[in-house]
């Protein structure tokens, strides 16, 4: 189990399965590979300003590419709560 933080100080637990950690370690191992700033903080960090990837731009970039006539429903909050949902629960 690894704790996230979440809204004000709260911290989110999420339960991570054998399989999962193992890409997680391989993630770890390849940071220096990428050219990271060793003292970025982030777990899915990255080379742009802010030091790691926004999901919600992700999101927004690649609802835009798929030409969506409702982008705005797959970004919503309730959708992106039912996935997170639905991942953890397949992925267990």
């Amino acid at each position: 189990m690894v704790q996230i933080p979440g809204k004000r100080t709260r911290f989110v637990p999420i339960l991570i399965v054998p399989l999962v950690r193992k890409s997680m370690d391989v993630l770890v191992r390849v940071r220096t590979e990428m050219n990271l700033v060793p003292d970025n903080e982030y777990f899915f960090a990255s080379d742009s300003p802010h030091g790691h990837l926004s999901s919600y731009k992700v999101l927004e970039h690649c609802t835009h590419e798929a030409h969506l006539q409702f982008p705005k429903r797959v970004r919503s909050t309730n959708l992106r709560k039912y996935m997170a949902t639905v991942t953890q629960v397949s992925v267990c």
